[in-house]
Parts: C-alpha cells; sequence; structure tokens
C-alpha cells in the first residue's frame, strides 16, 4: 500500500518585532495572523527515484534543499515525487519560506512512516524560526497570534497568546510592482545595524499588543483591532526607519498609507519587511470598494491587490491511500 499526501497551508503576515539586539531577556517576539490565500499546496508521494515538479525553478530548488536538509537528519527518507502547483510569492513579506520548508516536511516524513508531525522541531532543523516564529505557529494553529520571543536554548519563542479572526473580516494585500522587501544577507546586515530597540518601545509594543489588539480579536472588535494595527505598525516600522528608509519600507506604500488612513482606514500595517501592506476591512464590501477605488485611480492602478480572509485553521494534511 503506498500514499499520497497532500498539504495545503496558508501566508503568515507579521507586523514587527518587538525585542532587537536587547543585551538580555528575551528576544524578537511579536504579533501576526495567518491568512487563507495566497498559500502553498504541495503533495508527496513515494517512487522509485526523486522527482520534484513546481511552478518554478526556484521554487524547485528551494524543496530539493529542504529535502536533502530532511535526509540529512533522516537518512531513511525514501525516494519521492513532490509537486508544487501553488506557491507563496517570495520576498514579499508573507513568510513563503517557512510555509514552503514545513510543508516539505509534512510531507516528506509522512510518506516515510511518521504519523506525527512537530512543526517547532523541524523548523529549528530546517533553519527556520531564527527570529519570527509566527509562521511555525501559525503552520499549526492558523488565527491572531501573539509570540513573547525566543531565550537562550529556545528553538522557537513560545506563544502566549491566541485569538480567531472574525469570518465576516477581510484583509486586502497591496504591493507595489517588481519591489521586493530585504531577505538572507540583506536581512541580517539590517539587523546587525540595528541600535537595541529601547525598553520603552518594547513595552510600548507588549502592551498594544496583549492588552488591547488580542482582546479586540477575540471578541470581533473592528475598531479597537484596526486602530491598535495602525499604531503597533507605526511604533515597529518607526524603529525600523534607519534600515529601510521610513515606517514602511516602499515609499509609495508609504503614500498611499497615508492617503488612506486620511480617509478613515485606520487598520493598515506593512508586513514583516514588505513591501505588502495589509488593510483591514470590516466586510467584503469594504475590501471590494478598496479595491475599485485603487483600479481607478491612475496613481495606483498598477499595485497588485488581493483580498482574502484570516485563516483560523493549521495546515490542512490529507492522505489518499492507493492500492
Amino acid at each position: 500500500m503506498t500514499h499520497t499526501v497532500r498539504v495545503r497551508t496558508g501566508a503568515r503576515l507579521h507586523f514587527g518585532l518587538w525585542a532587537i539586539n536587547a543585551p538580555a531577556g528575551r528576544r524578537f517576539g511579536g504579533v501576526g495572523m495567518m491568512i487563507a490565500e495566497p498559500g502553498v499546496e504541495l503533495t508527496a508521494r513515494r517512487v522509485e527515484r526523486d522527482r520534484i515538479d513546481a511552478c518554478s525553478a526556484d521554487v524547485a530548488a528551494r524543496v530539493a534543499q529542504y529535502l536533502h536538509r530532511l535526509r540529512a537528519i533522516r537518512p531513511d527518507i525514501p525516494p519521492v515525487a513532490l509537486y508544487v502547483p501553488v506557491m507563496i510569492a517570495s520576498h514579499q513579506g508573507l513568510g513563503s519560506g517557512t510555509q514552503l520548508a514545513l510543508a516539505t516536511a509534512a510531507t516528506v516524513l509522512n510518506v516515510a512512516g511518521e504519523a506525527q508531525f512537530d512543526a517547532a522541531a523541524w523548523a529549528h532543523q530546517l533553519g527556520r524560526a531564527e527570529r519570527s516564529s509566527i509562521g511555525v505557529h501559525g503552520f499549526e494553529l492558523g488565527g491572531f497570534l501573539i509570540e513573547s520571543g525566543q531565550r537562550p536554548g529556545d528553538r522557537i519563542g513560545e506563544l502566549i497568546g491566541r485569538a480567531a479572526v472574525c469570518e465576516d473580516w477581510q484583509i486586502a494585500l497591496i504591493a507595489p510592482p517588481q519591489t521586493v522587501g530585504l531577505s538572507g544577507a540583506a536581512e541580517l546586515s539590517a539587523f546587525q545595524q540595528l541600535p537595541p530597540m529601547s525598553e520603552a518601545t518594547t513595552a510600548a509594543l507588549c502592551r498594544m499588543a496583549v492588552d488591547d489588539w488580542l482582546p479586540a480579536m477575540a471578541r470581533g472588535d473592528f475598531a479597537t483591532a484596526a486602530r491598535t494595527m495602525w499604531e503597533y505598525g507605526q511604533l515597529a516600522g518607526e524603529y525600523f526607519r534607519a534600515v529601510q528608509g521610513g515606517v514602511f519600507a516602499s515609499p509609495r506604500m508609504a503614500q498611499l498609507a497615508r492617503q488612506l488612513h486620511t480617509e478613515g482606514v485606520t487598520g493598515i500595517a506593512q508586513t514583516s519587511w514588505g513591501p505588502t501592506i495589509a488593510v483591514l476591512c470590516a466586510d467584503h464590501i469594504q475590501a471590494d470598494a478598496l479595491r475599485a477605488q485603487l483600479a481607478a485611480d491612475s496613481a495606483w492602478n498598477d499595485l497588485s491587490v488581493r483580498i482574502t480572509r484570516g485563516l483560523n485553521a493549521g495546515a490542512e494534511i490529507t492522505i489518499d491511500a492507493q492500492g
């Protein structure tokens, strides 16, 4: 009996770390959310010789690297056929690397006979979650997530808060064309250049996340959630101004955010290094109106606009048995 394992996971939004280059205590931490689209779809099955088919050569190469690292730890992994028809765009602030790594590990290890998948352990083994752990917790649980950061010796940051995202709420993902956020060596260099985040900034970000944002998400209080999203993003982004050029990495996204905020749209924040900004909308009517507004304006009609929703469950893993 052989079987095919399928994994479907969403993307990760990250609204800012809250403890960076601190001389002591926890490091990183922060707030994020899983969204239903874009996402990663990956299937694996046992074959006689490895084969990787993906939506792009870059994705295929990344999957091959993860497979190589998995085999270095688990030499018993058999030859597998891996197929990745759907993938999150890289370097847009959507956590593509962690979701692809975990989807690869979950499918391949299941084919190898490991029914229970420990996302935290394998994320560490695959070199993910070195700073943010939101994507790992999101892969397992979905929802709106707060993690407290890493202590010395921790594999990933501890999850300290989770709430479901209101089913009516929509998220508009807006990004400029042909622009990417920091990654790899450039990202590492940026962190090294930053001074320690002040205790006052860390305390303010923690307070906003735990005292205001999390309870608002839990009770479906859109006004408070949207206002806190803006305030958190502004304070977190101000700290990164020195390495990303402003509160927002993209000057165009900064201009759009200011315009929308002036028009009364409050739930706006950059995700990770950007360039994507996320706009929290109360329902599909507001989201559709925002998309139509941007499409009708020559200043913005070249922007990528995707409407999605919160993802309140972990990665979907299905197994099809074959005789």
